[in-house]
This record gives C-alpha cells, structure tokens and sequence, in this order.
C-alpha cells in the first residue's frame, strides 16, 4: 500500500485496477508551499430548483523517472507505469478513490474535463480533476476505510442496503 507522506503525495485507487492496490504518485510542487491539492464545492439547483452540492479535486502530478519520495527516499514506480495506471483509474470513470494527507475521498468520478497533460522532454505533468456525484464531504481516515469491508458474499446473499448490511471495522 501506497503510504502519503512517506512514499507518495497522494494515492489513487479503484478495485478494477491493480487489485484495488493503490497507485502512488507525487505531486507537482508549487513555489514557497510544495505539493497542494486544490478541493472545490459547488452547489447546482437541480431541474426542480433544489441545490445539488459538487465537489470539485484537482492536482498535479509529475510522471518522471527517478522522482523523489516525501520522505527522500527513490520513488519506486516509473514514469510509464504511472502513466498507465493513472489511465486506468480514470478510464473507470466511477468509484475512484484517492488518498491525501487530509484523508481518503471515495465514490468519486471522472467525467467532462478528466486530465489534461503536458509533455516536456524526460517528464510530463498531469493535471487530474476528479469529482463528487451529488454531494460534497470530508475525507475519512484511510485506516478507517481500510477496515470497512462488506461482509463475505460467501457468507451473505441478500441484498445489501444501508438496513441489512455488515461492516467489520
């Protein structure tokens, strides 16, 4: 697992790629305040003229070789494994999750303006927008999404609903 802070800026997951490993990538830093992720809310009345809250999360990575852990150490994924696993996050378009150092935001989407990235010789820069469906939250402690799992559909057949489901923690 991807650790922020120590191994990565920010870690992106999706439970179709890699396994639900989390990929971690370093963020581009900004003069005088290093890495920064840039959080958005919005609210949109919907067609009945009730306001439907968005949230809006963009940030910058660097896909590069020899790229430099948070804590000084050698990153260890390259450049085109980034790429490609980047890609594939977002190529889900749905239940995308991400790691930050404020926490763990899920249930988010890539849709409209998903990346846009610039190519430089011997690196490139990704600028991801991902987003809220409906509705505007804080993130959760990883370690607490870690630990809430559905309980094994081995052992359970009905149908999950907020009433009947089970979680271990």
């Amino acid at each position: 697992m991807a650790t922020v802070g120590v191994d990565c800026d920010v870690a992106l997951f999706h439970a179709a790629v890699q396994g639900g490993e989390a990929l971690g990538l370093i963020v581009e830093p900004r003069p005088r305040s290093g890495p920064a992720i840039s959080l958005h809310f919005e609210a949109y009345p919907d067609t009945l003229g009730r306001l439907q809250a968005v949230q809006h999360i963009w940030f910058t990575v660097l896909l590069a070789d020899d790229l430099r852990n948070p804590d000084g150490t050698p990153h260890a994924v390259s450049a085109a494994e980034m790429r490609a696993g980047l890609y594939a996050c977002l190529n889900q378009h749905a239940e995308i999750g991400l790691v930050t150092r404020l926490g763990t935001f899920t249930g988010l989407r890539s849709s409209g303006h998903i990346l846009i990235e610039n190519v430089y010789p011997g690196f490139s820069t990704a600028l991801v927008q991902l987003s809220s469906d409906g509705g505007s939250f804080q993130p959760i402690p990883y370690a607490v999404y870690a630990d809430s799992l559905w309980v094994d559909e081995a052992l359970y057949h009905g149908a999950r609903t907020w009433d009947n489901s089970y979680w271990r923690s």
